[in-house]
C-alpha cells in the first residue's frame, strides 16, 4: 500500500532539498502533497498502476517562481523514485517511508 508519508530528496535547480511527500491512493488515483522549499505542492493527475506512479504539480522555486513538472517513477519496498520533467530539465525525486 502506497498510502503514507515519505521523506523526500528533491534535486531542484538550486540544489538537493529535503521535504515530505504524502500520498493517498484509491482505485488507482493518487492524491496528496509534496512539501519542499517551504511550500506545499498539490499532487495533480496522480495515478498508480502496479508499481508505476505518475503525477504532476507546480513547485514554487525561489528566484524562479512557478515550475510546473510531470513526475513518473516507481514504488517498491516502501520507497519511491523517479524523475520529474520540467522546462528546465529533469529533477530526481526519491523518498522512503517516514
Amino acid at each position: 500500500m502506497i498510502d503514507g508519508t515519505y521523506q523526500a530528496n528533491v534535486e531542484t535547480p538550486i540544489g538537493v532539498k529535503q521535504g515530505t511527500l504524502t500520498l493517498q491512493e484509491q482505485d488507482g488515483v493518487l492524491t496528496g502533497t509534496l512539501h519542499v522549499l517551504g511550500g506545499d505542492t498539490a499532487i495533480q493527475n496522480g495515478r498508480l498502476a502496479g508499481n508505476a506512479i505518475a503525477f504532476s504539480g507546480t513547485l514554487q522555486v525561489p528566484f524562479l517562481g512557478a515550475l510546473p513538472f510531470t513526475f513518473s517513477g516507481e514504488y517498491a519496498d516502501g520507497a519511491i523514485s523517479g524523475m520529474a520533467r520540467t522546462k528546465m530539465g529533469e529533477i530526481a525525486i526519491e523518498g522512503s517511508r517516514a
